[in-house]
């Protein structure tokens, strides 16, 4: 759980290896109905990357931009999982 100024965020965690380097931890709960339109759609199109793996590169892209609009330093790693669809 990541902690901010008056609140917190469930799910991620900010890490620090060393000074001035950032990792980030991110667990996700994937919603059925995001997983069936995605499903639908990968047989509609020419897309060979697996889901799931779409999704957490879509997660990954998204930390990225928020990081970078925060102005805090690019992340050595982003970590992504996956805990459940329901």
């Amino acid at each position: 759980m990541t902690y901010g100024p008056g609140k917190h965020i469930e799910g991620i965690a900010l890490q620090h290896p060393t000074t001035g380097e950032l990792s980030v931890v991110v667990h996700v709960v994937l919603d059925e109905r995001f997983l069936n339109t995605a499903l639908s759609d990968v047989t509609s199109s020419s897309e060979t990357t697996p889901i799931l793996l779409r999704c957490t590169d879509q997660v990954r892209a998204v930390v990225s931009q928020t990081l970078e609009q925060l102005g805090l330093p690019a992340p050595l790693m982003i970590d992504v999982t996956i805990d459940d669809i329901r």
